[in-house]
């Protein structure tokens, strides 16, 4: 292999690395068949069969909580948002509450 080869092929390796690390992982959930629906003063909650999403009714926002952010479901059966402590109780198949705090985005199972 000659010097102009290696010198090629490594650069090719380092580009293709470099690419490759900049790529970024996308959620790929259906949001189709909704389970259950909540709301809270300024948002709509749907909840899918491993995921939510709620839409806010000032600024129509939509934001996604799935497994990327921490929601670690098997099947969600039914999801209850509490106005007195601002959170939203996300029930499972497999009797799991997961507990999804709106203030800073914390998913605690």
């Amino acid at each position: 292999m000659s010097y102009k080869m290696r010198i090629t092929c490594l650069f090719l390796l380092f580009f293709g690395f470099c690419y490759s690390q900049n790529q970024s992982w996308g959620s790929y959930f259906s949001y189709n068949h909704i389970v259950d629906l909540t709301h809270s003063e300024n948002r709509i909650i749907a909840a899918t069969e491993n995921a939510l999403f709620s839409q806010n009714l000032v600024n129509y926002e939509v934001q996604t909580i799935n497994s990327i952010d921490g929601l670690k479901s098997e099947l969600i059966t039914t999801v209850h948002h509490s106005k007195g402590y601002g959170k939203t109780l996300i029930g499972n198949i497999n009797r799991l509450l997961i507990i999804y705090n709106h203030n800073n985005n914390q998913v605690i199972n």
